[in-house]
């Protein structure tokens, strides 16, 4: 069970003073984060039961968001050690890939019925039970609104259901998937090691207001983006020792940040 503790805070402040006031923000050409290979990032490391994530995100009008690349852990070219990607697709929702093998074949796709606009921030998660690889496996939620099998969510399943995420040495890349880029605002990123449920993806949307996660239960990386940076770059407030780095022109932006 997640370690809610006073993360339930409606202001996006708690009594320690937290505050969401900056996040990076990437121009959508070259602009990306890179954090050095974890095992906390591959799906199943470390005998995990699950894989979970969340991610603040404000897509810029300019870039438009269908196509934009949110955050990967594949190679920029060919296949060996690709493990998962998250961007929109075509018509601006959420997609989730994960592959299996070191092959672009087997994979599993999960789109949420969610179509996003550019300037809004969204609160994104996807709760993965590696146990299963059926469409139940994945749940999404996009700013509190859970998309799960039916017409909220699709599921393609590419793969026997035998084989496994490689744990390659990628690192993992906000704002980037092999040479394609996004565009836009990226805030308050964590990733857990089990399925996240209803009562924690609530919590961490927390009714658009983000509090700390630092808490958490199952938490394997958690990175502010924005604030506590280290020599100017974004830091893992889980293992601060993990190097965060902002690439080509990606910037501190502390005029547009999430729960603003």
């Amino acid at each position: 069970m997640l370690g809610l503790g006073n993360s339930l805070i409606s202001s996006g402040y708690n009594a320690e003073g937290w505050y969401s006031g900056a996040s990076i923000r990437l121009d959508g050409t070259d602009d990306y984060v890179e954090f050095d290979d974890f095992d906390g990032f591959t799906p199943g490391a470390n005998s995990a039961s699950g894989f979970s994530f969340s991610v603040w995100v404000r897509f810029d009008g300019g870039v438009g968001t269908s196509g934009q690349r949110i955050m990967s852990k594949r190679p920029t070219s060919g296949s060996s050690g690709i493990e998962w990607a998250f961007q929109t697709n075509s018509s601006s929702k959420p997609r989730f890939l994960v592959y299996f093998g070191s092959s672009t074949s087997n994979k599993v796709r999960f789109d949420m019925n969610a179509t996003l606009n550019h300037s809004t921030w969204y609160n994104i998660i996807v709760a993965w039970d590696l146990s299963t690889n059926d469409s139940s496996g994945i749940t999404g939620w996009v700013n509190g609104t859970e998309y799960a099998g039916g017409t909220a969510a699709s599921t393609y399943l590419g793969y026997s259901g035998s084989e496994v995420v490689e744990n390659g040495t990628e690192p993992l890349r906000i704002g980037r998937s092999i040479n394609a880029y996004g565009g836009g605002h990226y805030d308050e990123i964590s990733i857990y090691d089990y399925q996240l449920g209803a009562t924690q993806a609530a919590a961490i949307y927390n009714d658009g207001a983000p509090a700390d996660r630092a808490g958490d239960d199952g938490l394997a990386f958690y990175s502010r983006m924005g604030e506590n940076l280290s020599d100017g770059n974004p830091v893992d407030e889980k293992n601060p020792s993990l190097g965060g780095k902002l690439v080509n022109d990606a910037t501190v932006d502390t005029g547009s940040y999430a729960g603003e």
